[in-house]
């Protein structure tokens, strides 16, 4: 785990969203909803790729999806992401950990925590 992310993490990050096998969310609260760009009922239903999202921090991303889906864990991680219609790259640590329906992995619920303040100061 990088650093950083370690000197910022915590158990709760808030801002849940989830996601299913495809990366399409199912589920996203208001805070999540509007980093990604938009309110629950604009983003529901679509993938990074479909709004159009920077896709250094999506690749990065779809990574630790993929690996959480692949072996069942969570996984923390760290990206750079700029929300759609802005223009300032913000900070963030999430952990994607994977969603079970019974025992068949369904999808991904992702918890993170914008930092960029705490970033800036450290190194700045």
């Amino acid at each position: 785990m990088h650093a950083l992310n370690a000197l910022f993490w915590t158990d709760d990050l808030g801002d849940p969203q989830q996601r299913d096998r495809d990366g399409r969310v199912v589920y996203a609260n208001p805070e999540a909803a509007a980093i990604l760009g938009g309110t629950p009922e604009q983003i529901i239903g679509t993938t990074h790729t479909e709004r159009g999202d920077n896709q250094d921090g999506v690749d990065t991303f779809h990574e630790f999806r993929v690996l959480a889906m692949m072996d069942g864990k969570p996984h923390n991680g760290e990206i750079s992401y700029r929300t759609p219609g802005e223009d300032i790259r913000k900070r963030y640590v999430f952990r994607v950990a994977p969603f079970r329906t019974g025992a068949i992995i369904s999808g991904t619920v992702t918890t993170f925590r914008n930092i960029s303040d705490e970033y800036t100061s450290r190194f700045s």
